[in-house]
């Protein structure tokens, strides 16, 4: 084993950009707009209203210190409109909003040269990590 040390990155904002950055309503629209299940709130508004509302009570519904990603906020926002027995169709809605959402989301990144060159410069001496 060499003795190289290692530097761990943060994804976003350090190594991945984003063109613009984008407020929470542009957040819920992209998983929103589009999706397929749209029908299941009268419309953005409301699903933007049920988005504000989760990510506002979410550290209700959580363990205390563990974080939450995406996936779990948009079961909080479906189970609040259809309930919680419902767990096909639960799922069937989460996947529909995730993949609108990534598909947006990612349109939206990009790694610049600067970066680039760096991590391949770095990488010469050290092992690169990515949290």
């Amino acid at each position: 084993m060499d003795n190289k040390e290692v530097i761990i990155f943060d994804c976003m904002e350090t190594l991945i950009d984003m063109h613009e950055l984008p407020r929470e309503r542009e957040y819920a629209f992209w998983a929103y707009d589009g999706s397929g299940v749209e029908h299941y709130w009268e419309g953005f508004e409301e699903f933007y209203s049920s988005f504000q509302t989760i990510r506002k009570n979410i550290s209700k519904r959580v363990p205390y210190h563990k974080e939450y990603d995406i996936r779990e906020r948009y079961r909080f926002i479906i189970e609040e409109k259809i309930g919680t027995e419902r767990i096909e169709e639960t799922n069937l809605v989460i996947e529909k909003l995730l993949k609108n959402y990534w598909i947006r989301y990612k349109d939206r990144c990009f790694v610049s040269s600067d970066v680039i060159h760096t991590l391949q410069c770095i990488s010469q001496k050290y092992r690169l990590g990515v949290i």
